[in-house]
């Protein structure tokens, strides 16, 4: 510790608390982190430690802040457990031993004298002490026992579980005689069945349902109480048959099957017993009026984790505006006054115009009456005028009627004309078409036989000249025939050319075809 500091009452505070983190624990953990990795810091919940930025520093410094959880830091805390019992037992060694002195410890000295016990109480090896006790370095589980994280029974609201008082009814309580001189009991039963010492207290309390109704003798001075099983099977000799072990095995079943109903009439019992002791703990020690839920509840919490930063800054939040809210308060006060001066006169107008209101009543009465007269009067004149509107209305709609089939009359005149007008022009322009088509074919036919007569005038003409050089081939040959006749046959003045002409038959154009009274033509296109 480098540093000292105060708060104005004397209890730390969340601000001692900051500078603290900032001056004490951050630099020198900083000069023990040689790895350069996270911190951690065990704090015990307090106030002064779980602020919205104590948290966001150590967040920023790569510390891990662990809180422990609520009303176990006499247990989980090194402090508490190894370090202030020195420390209080040092402090009484150096206040003994200033007075022997006859030096009286006052505020001026009292820093000088603390030092003094803090250096022999705060020893590395009572500090290491506490932690490994605590089971936090070297981390050990089994450090505190379990036992000790038990509720209180004597304040605490949770059910305990009462004994009963009452036996079962596989149990029989038997009387043993106690031999005072040797001081051991000798366990005496008529039947010989093993017997079972006594664990039970004696008490008075009625007995529950699934217990029987038998109840312990009264213990003589001289006596001691001991317990038998009711029913139980004899043991057999070992040399028995195999049908008598199988029947001893079948009543030891019969048996189990009691006493396995027995425990579970048992435990309804007891739970029933603990849901009433548990309605009685609240009754006796349960709060009246809800405490308000710290963040995190009791359990440990890890106050630099993100829900934890977010939680205490929701917390400082609801401060600031608390502080926002009493200084609106104040102004609010002031609106307030000002405000009911303002109610105050407009009460006074609201008077004012009231009495106004009732002295023009009566106007307003004799105005509202010829106004009724007037309006009824204007009701009247208007029905009239409603009349004759209606009348009128009536004669100008007939009128539009009669004008309306007049037109729509003209209209489909003028439609039929021009229907047959379309008709006409259609059977016109279909007439041109079949004419204009029977004039191409026509045409056609014409072109066709002309091609025909070239054609055969060309092929007459190719014979011709085909017959020609065949004659001047003959001739060429027949000049070495010495016959005249020969020569004269072949002569080509006497052999007539003939040149057929070839001519195209005209096709007969077919009839128009009857039926009823209409006239089917042929298409246009047909040959």
């Amino acid at each position: 510790m480098n540093s000292i500091s105060f708060s104005p009452n004397g209890w730390t505070d969340q601000e001692l608390g900051l500078k603290w983190l900032e001056n004490d624990f951050a630099p020198m953990s900083a000069l023990r982190n040689k790895a350069d990795g996270w911190r951690l810091l065990i704090l015990d919940g307090h106030n002064s430690h779980g602020t919205y930025r104590f948290m966001t520093f150590c967040e920023q410094n790569c510390i891990l802040v662990l809180c422990l959880p609520s009303h176990t830091t006499h247990r989980l805390q090194p402090c508490d457990v190894g370090v202030f019992g020195p420390l209080a037992q040092s402090w009484k060694a150096e206040v003994n031993l200033a007075a022997r002195n006859f030096n009286k410890i006052n505020k001026y000295n009292f820093l000088v004298h603390y030092h003094k016990a803090r250096a022999r109480a705060f020893t590395p090896r009572t500090i290491a002490a506490s932690f490994r006790k605590t089971g936090i370095w070297p981390f050990d589980q089994t450090a505190i026992e379990d036992a000790a994280f038990e509720p209180v029974l004597i304040t605490t609201t949770q059910a305990a579980q009462p004994v009963p008082s009452s036996l079962p009814s596989l149990l029989e309580a038997v009387e043993a005689v106690v031999t005072v001189s040797t001081g051991i009991a000798d366990q005496i039963t008529p039947t010989g069945v093993p017997t079972i010492p006594s664990t039970l207290p004696p008490s008075n309390s009625a007995p529950l349902s699934s217990a029987s109704n038998t109840t312990p003798p009264e213990p003589s001075p001289c006596s001691h109480i001991t317990y038998t099983l009711v029913d139980f099977p004899l043991p057999i000799p070992w040399r028995s048959s195999r049908a008598a072990f199988m029947a001893e095995n079948k009543e030891l079943r019969v048996y189990c099957h009691r006493a396995k109903q027995q425990m579970e009439a048992d435990h309804a019992s007891k739970n029933l017993m603990e849901a009433e002791n548990h309605r009685l703990r609240c009754r006796l020690f349960g709060k009246t009026t809800k405490t308000k839920r710290r963040e995190g509840g009791s359990e440990a919490r890890h106050m630099t984790a993100r829900e934890s930063i977010e939680a205490l800054g929701h917390d400082v939040w609801k401060t600031l505006m608390v502080n926002v809210y009493k200084e609106m308060k104040e102004g609010h006060k002031a609106k307030a006054l000002l405000l009911k001066e303002r109610l105050k006169a407009f009460e006074f107008a609201v008077k004012k115009m009231a009495l106004a209101q009732r002295t023009s009543k009566k106007a307003v009465g004799a105005l509202k009456k010829a106004l009724d007269a007037e309006t009824l009067r204007i009701a009247k004149e208007s029905k009239a005028q409603e009349k004759a509107n209606e009348v009128r209305e009536k004669r100008v709609a007939a009128e539009e009627k009669k004008v309306a089939a007049a037109e729509k009359k003209a209209e489909a005149e003028e439609k039929k004309r021009k229907a047959a007008e379309e008709r006409q022009a259609k059977q016109e322009a279909a007439e041109a078409k079949r004419a204009a088509a029977r004039a191409k074919k026509e045409v056609a036919n014409a072109e066709l036989a002309r091609k025909r007569a070239l054609a055969a005038v060309k092929a007459g003409e190719k014979a011709r000249k085909k017959m020609e050089k065949n004659q001047q081939a003959a001739n060429d040959t027949s000049e070495e025939n010495t016959s005249p006749r020969r020569r004269a046959l072949n002569s080509p003045e006497k052999t007539p050319i003939v040149t057929p002409i070839l001519t195209p038959k005209p096709r007969p154009r077919p009839r128009p075809r009857q039926r009823g009274a209409t006239t089917i033509l042929p298409p246009p296109w047909s040959p």
